[in-house]
């Protein structure tokens, strides 16, 4: 769902004048025309926007409107979701369609950012095998280990039921993968020259004169 941000006057739709101007580093710069607020805008490429219309005269910020923007849409959605606590109900005995079930219906709940509880409840004789009850517990920490972290322990609420609360895992970024580094290319070996070899004496070059001597 798109988060609608309050719209604020920036640059020439300003209309009134003086404006108190603050500047990039949240700097008061003091009382002027809106002419000059806007030539300092103009000069440090950034934007003048109206934060605050109501006052007098009215309060200018030079930055970046469009980041700005963003942040103000950002801080928007993380306060249009409170998170609530949902619960899961199990019983020591409950059987393996069943679990998943809620394994799922608590992994929904994480994925929209809600905390679950779970809680393992007792009945009659059960209350005798704690251990049943904790073994369901730490089955479905493990099967939500990907998408949640425990916020408060598995404990004993006196003898009838176990609790555990499980928040959601803040997302991580994922990581700019990095591209292997190519290996510099070998240079092919200059061929061997040899030398200029002169005309090979075999035996049927034999002069006649040699044979003589």
């Amino acid at each position: 769902m798109a988060i609608e941000v309050k719209s604020f006057r920036v640059n020439e739709q300003i209309r009134r004048s003086p404006v108190r101007v603050i500047g990039v580093e949240g700097k008061n710069l003091g009382v002027m025309p809106l002419e000059k607020a806007l030539a300092l805008a103009r000069e440090a490429e950034l934007d003048l926007v109206e934060v605050n219309p109501n006052d007098d005269p009215p309060v200018c910020r030079i930055l970046d409107y469009g980041k700005f923007k963003y942040e103000m849409q950002k801080k928007q959605r993380a306060q249009a979701h409170h998170a609530k606590v949902k619960e899961i109900h199990l019983r020591p005995g409950t059987g393996k369609h069943d679990l998943e079930v809620k394994i799922r219906r608590a992994r929904e709940f994480l994925e929209d950012r809600d905390k679950v509880l779970v809680v393992v409840q007792f009945k009659g004789r059960e209350a005798a095998h704690i251990e049943e009850g904790m073994r369901v517990v730490h089955e479905v920490i493990g099967a939500l280990a990907d998408v949640a972290k425990i916020e408060n322990p598995p404990k004993n609420e006196g003898k009838q039921r176990i609790v555990c609360l499980l928040a959601p895992k803040p997302k991580e970024k994922a990581e700019p993968s990095v591209a292997p580094r190519s290996q510099p290319a070998t240079k092919a070996s200059a061929p061997v020259t040899g030398g200029v070899m002169g005309p090979v004496q075999t035996a049927g070059n034999v002069s006649a004169n040699e044979r003589a001597s």
